[in-house]
């Protein structure tokens, strides 16, 4: 059996990046993915599962950094119900274009 406490070469986790940009395009792809994956089973589900839940990761990440910039002494862990409850706003709307399930599942 391997080790998992060993990573391998090939397999870094999110915080192990040192470019902000590639930790936010990490967190981003691991979200899409853990949400298309959710949302695509459910019956039912619509074709605009994948660009919905895009949407709703990538407004996350964006609500979250402009709450941080508007409140910077603010500890981070306090300004996630407002960047959530943005991104949620977002996705009901854009409900016109977006699968709205998906789209928050997302944030």
């Amino acid at each position: 059996k391997p080790n998992k406490n060993i990573k391998s070469d090939n397999h870094m986790e999110c915080v192990d990046y040192i470019k902000i940009e590639e930790v936010e395009s990490c967190f981003s792809a691991k979200c899409k993915a853990e949400c298309v994956a959710a949302n695509s089973n459910i019956a039912g589900a619509s074709e605009l599962v994948p660009e919905s839940c895009s949407w709703g990761c990538d407004n996350q990440i964006s609500t979250f950094k402009a709450a941080q910039a508007a409140f910077h002494k603010t500890p981070a862990e306090l300004l996630l119900g407002t960047s959530v409850d943005k991104c949620w706003d977002g996705c009901i709307e854009r409900s016109y274009e977006l699968d709205q399930t998906s789209c928050i599942s997302g944030c």
